[in-house]
């Protein structure tokens, strides 16, 4: 036959004493009588609070800018000056590309003191402006 009495009872005397403590300090509404539901609110807020965590995380974004001038021909109209500049991109990326690993980094998205720079959705944006002549726009 099966013992099933519990091998290691609380005095009542202990009992007491636990009820007492959690008791302490708490409302008349919030206190417990018995051993029952002292266990019961203890379990409660052992699974309310122990065990869990929480994860933290930030985005910081951080951009580079890099800017070179070259020099194009002077008979190039305005409007094809966009054309000659990607026929010719092998004659001036190398120079953008060092001045960009050459920049440092700068906190935020890069939109706020650069003139143009304003593709908000893409994650790297290029232009020209052709200097005193206010006229320009994205490669």
């Amino acid at each position: 036959m099966l013992n099933l009495k519990p091998r290691k009872m609380r005095t009542e005397e202990h009992q007491k004493f636990l009820i007492e403590q959690y008791n302490r300090n708490r409302p008349a509404e919030k206190q417990v009588t018995d051993m029952g539901e002292l266990n019961r609110a203890l379990l409660t807020t052992e699974i309310k609070y122990v065990g869990r965590n929480v994860t933290l995380s930030e985005r910081r974004v951080f951009h580079k800018y890099g800017e070179i001038t070259i020099n194009i021909p002077k008979d190039i109209p305005q409007d094809d000056v966009h054309q000659w500049l990607m026929d010719n991109e092998h004659t001036w990326e190398k120079d953008l590309d060092k001045a960009l690993a050459e920049s440092n980094y700068e906190f935020g998205f890069g939109f706020e003191d650069r003139r143009g720079m304003e593709e908000h959705d893409q994650p790297t944006e290029s232009r020209y402006d052709i200097n005193g002549e206010n006229y320009g726009g994205h490669l």
